[in-house]
């Protein structure tokens, strides 16, 4: 990727996000608005999920097709790694929000930026 392509999505990246937190102030949005968007928002993380774990599965691919015996180490640290980064962000949303079981206010606008 040549170094106009990898600025051009940074910046249509950091534009997405700047535009957002704007919309997510706005109060009465219709409710039609607000599915379309969470549904972009959604398609956009399971893209970049998918991404993510197709190219880091290809070492893990390529020691199952190697003579060498590491696939079992691979696949045992993909799994890990997998496993360890889904569950520290549930770990993480319990311990920002733990504290809200106890009480019905809303969360602090700063929290909920850090979550997000």
């Amino acid at each position: 990727m040549s170094q106009a392509a990898a600025i051009a999505l940074g910046a249509i990246a950091g534009a997405t996000i700047f535009l957002g937190l704007p919309v997510a102030r706005m109060r009465g949005l219709p409710t039609a608005l607000q599915g379309v968007l969470n549904a972009f928002a959604t398609g956009i993380l399971v893209f970049l999920l998918w991404d993510i774990l197709s190219h880091a599965g290809a070492p893990v691919e390529e020691s199952l097709t190697s003579r060498v015996t590491s696939f079992p180490l691979m696949a045992g640290v993909f799994g890990i790694g997998i496993a360890a980064g889904l569950l520290g962000l549930v770990y993480f949303n319990r311990a920002l929000f733990g504290r809200l079981r106890h009480g019905a206010h809303a969360p602090a606008p700063r929290n909920l930026a850090m979550a997000i």
